[in-house]
């Protein structure tokens, strides 16, 4: 207590100095915890997305015999759009998957009459249909990634200055290897194929990805080498939801660039920014630092370590190239 005439002690510039630090370094701990619970959070939801699109891909078989193709009709095959008369739909894996994913609605909006047997018959349904471009502008919670700095608070594709601007964004994408035709060296023959499960898995359905983490903008915005990823589009260049498909990119490869099949095909670890040429949309990309996370085709999800060897990550691709997966696997 002070005695009368004597002023109350009060902090020196110097103690105040300090109790300001102190509190700056508490709050700066605070914000490094609060991030790190974002991300884990971000990283969570982003491994539910997966698990629920490759057990929709499960289900799809289940239902009709084959899972959907990378693009092309489904059920039924590349030359039968109306299946012998019935029902099918024309579109890329993420658009079939919409009656799995509990968007049967969205999906029967699409539907046009069947230009099959007896007068049209059956029902087609179409990814653009049945107004250009339909239903690709709606933005689909399950198919975009919290942990993809590109995705845009709209959930559709912003400023990539290609033709999905304002389409539902993708924060995913197929494997080329798995949901396509291709050759014996996983050369790109054709959109359309329907894998099975347990025969196009020779390699196991544990040991081959489906589906992996991608930027939903990637690449120099309006340069030779923009990309995006939009969930209803395919299959055209630098906007199509795949990767592991050697027809991209179809121009060359810039200076840097990694090819899009083969063990060089390693996905990138933070290319930021990613509105640029450090970005390269034929791969996958992820915004966490050392890792990926991939969906298996037998519906569990897994963490992919950066430092994984160029041949086990494509070993992991390929569901019949009679490969040995790494022990870094």
């Amino acid at each position: 207590m002070a005695r009368p005439g004597q002023r109350p002690a009060a902090f020196t510039l110097v103690e105040l100095m300090v109790v300001i630090a102190l509190c700056a370094v508490l709050i700066s701990l605070l914000l490094c915890a609060v991030q790190k619970v974002r991300e884990a959070a971000a990283r969570a939801q982003s491994s539910n997305n997966l698990h629920q699109i490759v057990l929709a891909i499960q289900l799809s078989q289940n239902q009709y015999g084959v899972m959907p193709p990378g693009f092309g009709y489904y059920p039924g095959g590349p030359q039968d759009p109306t299946w012998g008369g019935g029902t099918t739909g024309y579109g890329n894996l993420f658009f079939h998957l919409l009656p799995f994913i509990e968007q049967n609605n969205l999906y029967q909006s699409t539907g046009e009459p069947g230009n099959g047997p007896l007068n049209g018959a059956g029902k087609f349904y179409s990814a653009y249909g049945p107004i250009y471009p339909g239903i690709a502008i709606f933005p689909l919670k399950l198919y975009q990634n919290p942990s993809d700095p590109s995705m845009s608070a709209s959930g559709t594709v912003v400023g990539s200055q290609t033709s999905v601007d304002g389409w539902g964004a993708c924060g995913y994408a197929f494997n080329a290897q798995v949901f396509c035709s291709v050759d014996l060296r996983g050369g790109f023959r054709d959109w359309w194929a329907n894998p099975e499960i347990p025969v196009s898995f020779p390699d196991g359905t544990s040991n081959t990805i489906a589906l992996t983490e991608k930027f939903s903008v990637c690449g120099q915005p309006g340069g030779p080498y923009g990309g995006a990823n939009a969930w209803d589009e395919a299959p055209n260049e630098g906007t199509t939801p795949v990767f592991a498909v050697s027809m991209f990119p179809s121009a060359g490869l810039p200076l840097g660039a990694a090819p899009s099949t083969g063990p060089a095909t390693h996905f990138q670890v933070r290319p930021f920014p990613y509105a640029s040429d450090r970005c390269h949309y034929w791969l996958p990309q992820t915004a966490r630092a050392g890792s990926i996370l991939v969906a298996l085709a037998d519906g569990s999800v897994r963490n992919v370590a950066e430092g994984i060897r160029p041949n086990t990550w494509w070993a992991a691709c390929t569901p019949a190239g009679d490969e040995t997966l790494g022990d870094d696997w």
